[in-house]
C-alpha cells in the first residue's frame, strides 16, 4: 500500500481581497512578512481562526475540542481533516462560509463613524499645530521649533 498526499495546485482565495474589508485579516505565524503570498493569510476568529485550503475551499482550526467541534462537523458540506484534543480542522466550500462564520465568529473589522473620523483628525491638526508652538519644560524651545 503506498500513501499518497493530495497536492492543491489551484490558486488559493486571496482572504485579504475577499473578505478584508469585513473581517481582520492577519498573516500566519510562519509567514516573516511575506504579505504577497495569499497561502499565508488567515482570517482571526474567536474560536481559533479560517485560512484558504485552495480553489474555492477554505478551513477552519478551533482553539479548542468540543461544543464548537460538533457544531462545525453539523453543517452540511464541512468535512473534518483532523480532530484532536486541542482542537480539529476542518475544510468547506466558500458557499457554507456564512454558517460556519456564525460558529467560529470572525473578528469584525473596526469602522469609525463619519462623525468619530472627523474629531479624530480635528484633534490631530490641533496636536500638530501645539507641537509647533509649544516651548519646553525648561523654557527652551522644543525640538519642532528648531
Amino acid at each position: 500500500m503506498r500513501n499518497s498526499i493530495t497536492v492543491c495546485n489551484h490558486d488559493p482565495i486571496d482572504l485579504r481581497k475577499k473578505f478584508g474589508h469585513r473581517w481582520q485579516v492577519s498573516l500566519d505565524a510562519a509567514a516573516f512578512g511575506r504579505w504577497s503570498d495569499p497561502w499565508l493569510f488567515q482570517i482571526d476568529c474567536r474560536n481559533g481562526h479560517l485560512f484558504p485550503v485552495g480553489g474555492d475551499l477554505l478551513g477552519a482550526a478551533t482553539n479548542s475540542p468540543g461544543t464548537v467541534v460538533r457544531r462545525l462537523k453539523a453543517i452540511p458540506r464541512v468535512v473534518l481533516v483532523c480532530d484532536g484534543c486541542d482542537g480539529a480542522n476542518v475544510e468547506f466550500p466558500v458557499a457554507v462560509l456564512k454558517q460556519v462564520a456564525r460558529v467560529m465568529r470572525p473578528k469584525s473589522k473596526r469602522k469609525l463613524s463619519a462623525l468619530h473620523l472627523e474629531k479624530l483628525q480635528a484633534g490631530r491638526i490641533a496636536k500638530k499645530a501645539y507641537c509647533q508652538t509649544a516651548v519646553g519644560l525648561a523654557g527652551s524651545p522644543s525640538r519642532s521649533d528648531s
